[in-house]
């Protein structure tokens, strides 16, 4: 249907044209390069240690746009949505002999960043030691250990609360219970500079010949001694590491000045980012090429439609030899889709689910009125349409949007056109908003504004025509799988194992609706033939590939089961679209109910307009989520499993791929 048929194609050209026809390529974007085997004569490029030099160089750009996006303006709310910005060839290439030039400029970037870490490291480190250093500013001496010739002193701490005597007393306790042994604490002095829960300072002043005692016993305790700081005073110290840190502050700030202007630098690391994006995909590229000692070899896939002018273009540009030739049977054939914008939105909704194969038949221009449809009747409120459409029209009208971003917005966009259309026949306008309006404000009744039906009310109705509608789904799902048996060559095929099922369905349908309705006797009538052929074709063909009578016999009764518990299971799957349609309709009732609960006309006007702007945003969210996963579902499920078989591969071109720039290209055509 909507698929391109591929062709194969193979370039030959000097070695010496190779940059610039892989370039030509690039920009083309309509071929995508097949992995290709050495063989005599031919060699494969080795790219590696280039490769791995850019990879390198886009961790710097790409931590560099981290920090630089940090100081750069706030983009606005939409601006990931929107396209990247357009240059032509021209700026491109001039902006491209700058790169060094960017590349500097990163350097420097991520060298402010590393020595504004090292300030603030430093900071941290002398402030840690400023803080070591708060408990001995009673202590006018310095902390160094210090000596005459009789005398000795040195400063420590102890890891508990002691004043002198519990120390000295602590001390006695620890050393043997002599006199000899305890005869250096009568030559020593202790005086507790300060003390905590966690910590006592201490300076000792002792003789010298106690001093090696001393110190040995107050380490049993826990005795450490500060690290060696000069021969000044704490108070010294630590005016020395106030004014450290504020010339660290000083020159931290400064840098934060220099990383703040960083900022300007976001388009060009941008640039940069996308420029050796685009180099590495080269490299990428070029691997899978072959060379000899004059010429390289290119193969790959290109869709039919842009072979012609891809051959004249190269051929008129390069001295070159293309060749386009059909793929074979075995071969890996990528797939290529080609629809217009109603249809194209549901790709991507095909793809999240599996490409299709070369053999499949695109089933996006079927799948895609089905599911704008089951989307509207899911969500079926006319209010949420209106501002679904709203929304999507200024987002296309407004906002310079990507192409993947076009064609989401326009999915919605029908979604929401659907969403109207059922709201309006189900007569749900935000629920029944306009009803409690009038009632509550204006004292009048305003009767359904349905123009079909009411889901609450006529609830079962609805349940026969969502079968209805389900019934139809299948049908089509069968129809197109006999549309591809059919153009495979399988004929007797596509009859057996799509027109009976058919029958059996249609006739099934009209006698399952007679146990709730009154269906007219000629209907029912119709419907037991039409059952009773297409049973009769699943008990005679299901079994067809069997070679004795028994198991024709036991594979046609088989397949009457199979036929019938499917298609009950599926057709029961669409009442989903009565559950979802009824939970938006009831939920948006209940909070327009909510609002109006405040007897004061003034404060029920306020209620009413805040419980109406949250509760319908919720409602709407929700139910949003809820009637995209179900109608994909349907589509997964119920649809795709008659004829589909997926596992394809897409169609992905060697091309211009970048993030923040589009270059302006008349070669660039994507099949």
């Amino acid at each position: 249907m909507a698929q391109l048929a591929m062709r194969r194609i193979e370039i030959v050209t000097l070695l010496a044209d190779s940059k610039a026809a892989v370039d030509f390529l690039q920009h083309a974007g309509v071929v995508e390069l097949e992995q290709a085997e050495a063989s005599a004569g031919l060699e494969q490029l080795s790219t590696a240690p280039t490769a791995a030099r850019y990879k390198h160089l886009l961790r710097r750009a790409e931590a560099a746009k981290t920090i630089i996006d940090k100081a750069a303006p706030k983009p606005s709310l939409f601006a990931s949505l929107t396209a990247p910005h357009e240059i032509s060839p021209e700026t491109y290439e001039e902006k491209e002999k700058h790169i060094e030039s960017m590349l500097t400029e990163c350097r420097a970037v991520l060298a402010l960043v590393q020595s504004a870490q090292e300030h603030r490291a430093a900071i941290a480190k002398a402030q840690a030691k400023m803080e070591s250093l708060r408990p001995w500013l009673p202590l006018d001496l310095p902390l160094c250990s210090r000596e005459t010739n009789a005398v000795r002193a040195f400063a420590g701490t102890l890891p508990a609360r002691y004043d002198e005597d519990s120390l000295r007393a602590a001390l006695q306790d620890s050393t043997l219970c002599n006199a000899r042994e305890q005869e250096w604490l009568d030559l020593t002095d202790f005086d507790v500079v300060s003390s905590t829960p966690e910590q006592s300072c201490v300076f000792v002043l002792c003789h010298k010949s106690a001093a090696q005692s001393a110190e040995q016993t107050l380490r049993k305790l826990g005795f450490v001694r500060p690290q060696k700081e000069g021969s000044v005073t704490a108070r010294e110290l630590l005016d020395g590491y106030t004014e450290k840190i504020a010339e660290l502050e000083a020159e931290l700030s400064s840098l934060e000045e220099e990383i703040a202007k960083s900022g300007e630098l976001q388009a060009d690391v941008e640039f940069l980012i996308d420029c050796l994006t685009l180099r590495l995909e080269k490299y990428a590229a070029l691997e899978k090429l072959l060379v000899s000692r004059s010429t390289l070899i290119l193969r790959g896939y290109i869709p039919k439609p842009c072979a012609v002018e891809l051959v004249d273009s190269v051929e008129g540009r390069f001295a070159a030899a293309v060749s386009i030739t059909e793929p074979e049977d075995g071969d890996d054939v990528p797939t290529c889709l080609q629809n217009n914008r109603f249809i194209s939105p549901m790709e991507a909704v095909t793809n999240m689910y599996s490409p299709p194969s070369r053999s499949d038949v695109d089933p996006n221009p079927v799948m895609s009125v089905f599911y704008y449809a089951f989307f509207g009747l899911m969500l079926s409120d006319a209010g949420y349409g209106l501002l679904m459409v709203l929304a999507m029209l200024f987002a296309k009208g407004k906002l310079k949007l990507s192409d993947s971003m076009k064609k989401t917005t326009t999915m919605f966009l029908w979604c929401g056109v659907s969403t109207m259309f059922w709201g309006a026949m189900f007569g749900s306008w935000f629920g029944d908003i306009i009803q409690v309006i009038a009632r509550e404000f204006f004292g009048k009744e305003i009767g359904s504004l349905k123009l079909w039906l009411d889901p609450v009310e006529q609830s079962m109705t609805l349940m026969l025509f969502c079968f209805a509608f389900g019934i139809i789904h299948l049908l089509a799902g069968y129809a197109v799988k006999f549309y591809k048996l059919w153009k495979q060559g399988e004929r007797f095929s596509a009859v057996c194992d799509t027109l009976f099922i058919s029958l059996l369905m249609v006739g099934i349908a009209p006698l399952g609706a007679g146990m709730i309705i009154a269906v007219p006797a000629n209907i029912s009538a119709a419907g037991t033939w039409f059952m009773l052929v297409g049973v009769g074709g699943i008990l005679l063909t299901s079994g067809r590939s069997a070679k004795n009578i028994a198991g024709k016999l036991g594979g046609g009764l088989y397949g009457i089961y199979n036929a019938a518990a499917g298609l009950l299971g599926d057709v029961l799957s669409y009442s989903r679209l009565l559950a979802l349609g009824l939970t938006t309709g009831v939920i948006a009732s209940v909070v327009n109910m909510l609002g109006v609960m405040p007897q004061n006309p003034v404060v029920k006007a306020f209620v009413l307009a805040l419980v109406f702007v949250l509760g319908h945003l919720v409602n709407m969210a929700i139910n949003l989520i809820g009637a995209y996963v179900h109608t994909n579902r349907l589509q997964y499920v119920e649809f795709f499993s008659k004829f589909y078989e997926g596992g394809g591969k897409v169609f992905t071109p060697f091309a211009i791929n970048t993030n923040y720039i589009t270059i302006r290209t008349k070669e660039a055509k994507n099949g």
